[in-house]
């Protein structure tokens, strides 16, 4: 059975449960304080809180995701957030070109940066980062399609998501008082709120509520909102009354990709992690089939030396008869521009790619900077650097970036690209790496 690791930070450091994969279910088992040297080599999922979280639904103009998470940025920015430090996981949710509906999530991971570091050095392998609230949505979606409100009630606050459809809608953190613990009036406010919110702003009448939390015995019964149960059933091996209490632990196993907070070095050494375990595979069956089709090659090696030595012969005869047709001088030159003519034939048209850009660059926009350098040491396949300057508002240079993004990829190696705005004149700056694609490609 698979076993994976839900961890969260504790008051002295990790702590959890591990989970093993039976079908479908899951069978659980209290794990208590836990040493980052004992997870080596373990699948580990990580739940941390961060009450500041920001979650948002956008609509942006429709580009590669570097553009998507600029404008996020941007949005950031003018609600008066700080991006700098911030992590950030969106997913598309619609698309209506030139737009898109994107949902993103923006958290601070200064809180559990130290523990990132120590499970990076233990190696272990960390399968997702994911915030506590996206855990609680992934329960509530579990026990109903929605539209559900997931009330999590603890001592130190109330956290309230809104899902549908396997699609988070809402998220907020309401805090306690700082001299007392969570009170009735608090949550039944945040409720009220929350429920008004549905139901002006994303047009959606709530009448399910997931109660949870240790102190879920303090959420109201609001008119016409149903509590709806707990589904159970994937987990085995504890009380009902734990998951309640504990939620985000259980929910953490079912929490969407799309806002995994992983960093990217975690990501590449799972990554390349994986790949090491596949290229040992590979070559413990190539090793086995070595050892096998030794004695079967061994038996035919006799007969092919036979044939090579044919073939060595009539080749020595060939040779002759060239010789005396072509003299070796002449024979080298001819080999040496055969070999020109095969590399030429091979290049991308430069002179074509000129006129494509000519027919295709943004209306107003100028070209600042342009070269082709050889790649490697021997100079093989070329390497493109295109910078455009365009006096456009930031939104028509947004579109104008992704418009050309999409156009130069098309029979282009797209590597790197990049957009950025000055407020002060008023112009965006695009920068491209790119490989032509040869004839072969």
């Amino acid at each position: 059975m698979r076993k994976t690791w839900v961890l969260k930070k504790g008051k002295k450091g990790l702590e959890g449960y591990v989970f093993k994969a039976k079908g479908k279910h899951f069978v659980s088992s209290w794990q208590g304080e836990i040493a980052p040297k004992t997870l080596r080599g373990e699948r580990v999922i990580l739940i941390f809180d961060d009450p500041q979280a920001y979650f948002s639904r956008e609509t942006l103009v429709k580009g590669p995701p570097e553009v998507l998470e600029l404008q996020i940025r941007e949005h950031l920015r003018n609600f008066g957030l700080v991006d700098e430090g911030l992590r950030i996981a969106f997913k598309i949710e619609e698309e209506n070109p030139p737009h898109v509906l994107v949902s993103f999530l923006a958290c601070h991971l200064s809180g559990i940066k130290n523990i990132l570091e120590e499970l990076l050095q233990n190696e272990a392998r960390l399968v997702g980062l994911h915030h506590y609230a996206i855990a609680l949505a992934a329960l509530g979606n579990l026990s109903s399609r929605g539209p559900l409100l997931v009330a999590e009630a603890q001592p130190q606050g109330l956290w309230l998501v809104i899902v549908e459809d396997q699609k988070i809608q809402y998220l907020r953190f309401f805090e306690a008082d700082e001299f007392a613990e969570l009170s009735p009036n608090i949550v039944e406010e945040a409720i009220l709120s929350a429920l008004d919110y549905a139901q002006r702003g994303l047009k959606k009448e709530i009448r399910k509520i997931l109660p949870l939390g240790k102190k879920r015995d303090l959420l109201p019964s609001v008119q016409h909102l149903e509590f709806v149960e707990l589904d159970e059933s994937r987990f085995s091996g504890v009380p009902k009354d734990t998951i309640l209490e504990e939620p985000a632990f259980f929910g953490g196993l079912f929490c969407p990709q799309d806002f995994d907070l992983t960093p990217p070095l975690h990501g590449a050494w799972l990554k390349n992690l994986n790949w090491a375990r596949i290229s040992a595979g590979i070559l413990l069956v190539l090793s086995l089939f070595n050892l096998g089709g030794w004695y079967h090659f061994s038996q035919e090696n006799r007969h092919l030396q036979r044939e090579v030595a044919h073939l060595e012969e009539g080749l020595r005869e060939k040779t002759s008869q060239l010789q005396k047709v072509f003299p070796p001088p002449v024979a080298e030159r001819f080999g040496k521009f055969w070999e020109i003519y095969q590399r030429f034939s091979q290049e991308p048209r430069l002179d074509f790619f000129l006129v494509w850009l000519a027919q295709n660059l943004p209306p107003k926009a100028q070209v600042i900077d342009f070269d082709f350098q050889r790649e490697g040491p021997e100079g093989v396949g070329l390497v493109g650097h295109l910078r455009i300057r365009l006096q456009a508002p930031f939104e028509t240079a947004q579109e104008e970036f992704s418009r050309f993004s999409q156009r130069l990829s098309t029979n282009n190696f797209l590597q790197k690209s990049r957009l950025t705005y000055s407020e002060q004149t008023g112009e965006g700056f695009f920068e491209f790496e790119f490989k032509p694609q040869s004839k072969k490609d």
